[in-house]
């Protein structure tokens, strides 16, 4: 019975740890939907990016992606500025993904001369 219990809960544990994976923005595929990488977050699609005037298609709900070795954390403080992960789209009928676009602002250090 110990022994039924032992694996119940270490599949558990196992099953959210792999639930709490991020996804590396590093490793996009660029053949893809943008909903597939912007999947399970709130996202926005009513803006061009200024450079490309590409549409783009973003989110402040940053917390289920990162660069490379570098995890992104949701704001938490109602700031006007938010970090954004952006997705490049190439038209609004193929809308597959042509690059990325990523907003980080460190509020936290502040210089005073």
């Amino acid at each position: 019975m110990k022994k039924v219990i032992l694996m119940l809960l270490s599949f558990v544990v196992m099953n959210s740890c792999n639930s709490q994976q991020k996804m590396d923005l590093e490793k996009v595929e660029f053949t893809k939907d943008y909903k597939e990488i912007l999947k399970n977050t709130k996202f926005q699609t009513d803006a061009r990016e200024i450079v490309t005037t590409l549409p783009i298609a973003y989110t402040k709900d940053v917390g289920g992606y990162k660069f490379g070795t570098v995890s992104f954390v949701n704001n938490a403080s109602t700031s006007a500025k938010s970090p954004t992960v952006g997705v490049l789209i190439n038209n609004s009928t193929e809308r597959i993904t042509k690059g990325l676009k990523i907003e980080i602002e460190d509020t936290s250090t502040v210089i005073v001369f």
